[in-house]
């Protein structure tokens, strides 16, 4: 996949709006049975050296 496509998959966000993402976990409850668990993910830095960025994101609450 080239640059230019992956960027299509952010046409329609905003610039100015806040940085967040959601985790999806799918976790192992009682006996086998298997739930899905939301975790929210905050943008807390960036870092760029030499062509790496490197992002940091700081774990949210664990929705169920």
């Amino acid at each position: 996949m080239k640059v230019k496509e992956f960027l299509k998959y952010f046409e329609d966000f905003d610039p100015e709006s806040e940085l967040e993402f959601d985790l999806f976990e799918e976790g192992i409850v009682n006996y086998g049975d298997y739930k899905e668990f939301h975790t929210e993910l905050y943008f807390t830095d960036i870092k760029s050296d030499d062509g790496i960025c490197e992002i940091t994101f700081e774990l949210g609450d664990v929705k169920e």
